[in-house]
């Protein structure tokens, strides 16, 4: 350093030699600390939350004389562990994850930060902010079929939810397994899969097959183990009634009817061991029937093993109203020719060609509503049932809808 004298107007300017000055970097003071966020945004000190929260470590760096501002990187360690990258310093000596951080695992939690230091600032490590994450709810929801057939497949659906990771572009899903059981025993085990992730937080899902499930209803429950994450949940029970099964069959493969006739097939209902169901039976148990035409049972319901007979009933086809037939037709013409004739001679004695109109036009107007009338009281005719062959089926359900099963046959309309 040197000093510099101006002069005045008796003294002229100088300057002193130079002294060495040694300027060695200051210690700096690095402070770790915790936050979260509200829902409006506003941040506070952490100490406890659940895993998956939004949690915001941050870094402060300042010299031990508290003059100027230090410059340079800053590292986030957890429990000795770095887990994130390089954090620049801003102008005012700070720094922080800028979308937070929410995969700490459960457990209690030792976070420092170390500053590396510039020119002027000596390195320094954070004394530890300490928290805790603990695990995860869940909250578990079972889904399954009111019913089904003896020995069919059961769809079983566990639906595990958390409010973890709330709003938040990715998620850590749970781990464990779902174990699924009857009454206290277990049927077996699926592993949930991550599915959703939307502002309400996570949704996973475990699927079970199970064909073993026995006769009458059936309480079914589900539990999820938990991992290290997130807790563990139960789901309430649901209810699976299982139907003995049964057949139905037609005793003909193909019958037939004239038009405006009948026809008529046995459907043998045979069921299996411990079957004791009511099927009933209605028109709208058809299905395939030809046009104008329709179907009826006898008897209507069938319990346990038994028969009924379905009757396909069809229309006959019926003649054209009197307005289409010759005979009207033939008085019309008639008409006709006598309306023509008795305008010649009406207009060779009356001479006006304005009485003459009139008289023609009332005289029209009196045939037309004469053909009108006749044709409105008597109506079209019918084709009656389209004659062809035609594919019936007829579906047998069991009065819980638990189980359906379905009988085809030919009819041929002649």
């Amino acid at each position: 350093m040197t000093a510099r004298y101006g002069g005045d107007a008796n003294f002229a300017p100088s300057t002193s030699t130079g002294v060495a000055v040694n300027i060695s970097p200051e210690n700096s003071v690095t402070t770790a600390s915790i936050f979260s966020v509200t829902t409006n945004g506003v941040p506070f000190p952490l100490t406890t939350a659940s895993y998956g929260s939004f949690i915001y470590p941050r870094a402060d760096v300042a010299g031990v004389s508290q003059h100027g501002v230090p410059t340079g990187y800053v590292y986030f360690y957890d429990n000795g562990n770095q887990f994130s990258g390089v954090n620049v310093l801003n102008s005012e000596g700070n720094t922080a994850l800028p979308n937070g951080y929410s995969y700490f695992p459960a457990g209690p939690h030792s976070l420092t930060a170390a500053y590396t230091g510039d020119a002027s600032f000596h390195p320094s490590t954070s004394a530890p902010a300490t928290f805790t994450v603990t695990a995860a709810s869940t909250q578990l929801a079972l889904t399954a079929p009111q019913g089904a057939a003896q020995g069919g497949a059961v769809t079983l659906t566990a639906t595990l939810t958390s409010t973890a990771f709330a709003g938040q572009i990715s998620a850590n899903y749970p781990t464990g397994s779902v174990t699924f059981m009857i009454g206290n025993t277990p049927l077996g085990s699926a592993t949930p899969s991550g599915s959703n992730l939307d502002s309400h937080g996570i949704t996973s899902v475990a699927t079970f097959y199970v064909s073993s499930l026995p006769i009458g209803t059936n309480a079914i429950t589900a539990q999820y183990s938990g991992d290290t994450n997130y807790s563990a949940s139960s789901a309430s029970q649901v209810s699976v009634s299982i139907d003995a099964d049964f057949g139905i069959a037609p005793a003909n493969i193909s019958v037939s009817a004239t038009q405006g006739g009948s026809a008529s097939n046995t459907l043998t209902i045979t069921g299996q061991t411990g079957y004791n169901s009511t099927i009933n039976f209605s028109s709208v148990s058809c299905t395939g029937l030809p046009l104008l035409s329709s179907c009826s049972f006898s008897p209507v319901s069938v319990t346990g093993s038994g028969t009924t007979i379905v009757s396909v009933q069809t229309k006959a086809a019926t003649s054209a109203a009197l307005l289409g037939s010759p005979f009207h037709s033939s008085w019309r013409s008639l008409g006709l020719v006598f309306a023509g004739v008795f305008l010649l001679t009406f207009r060779r004695r009356y001479r006006s060609a304005g009485v003459f109109c009139v008289f023609a036009v009332t005289l029209a107007l009196g045939m037309s509503g004469c053909g009108g009338g006749s044709s409105g009281g008597g109506g079209g005719g019918s084709p009656g049932t389209p004659k062809g062959s035609y594919m019936v089926t007829v579906t047998a359900t069991t009065a819980d809808k638990v189980v359906s099963h379905t009988a085809s046959f030919s009819l041929v309309v002649q």
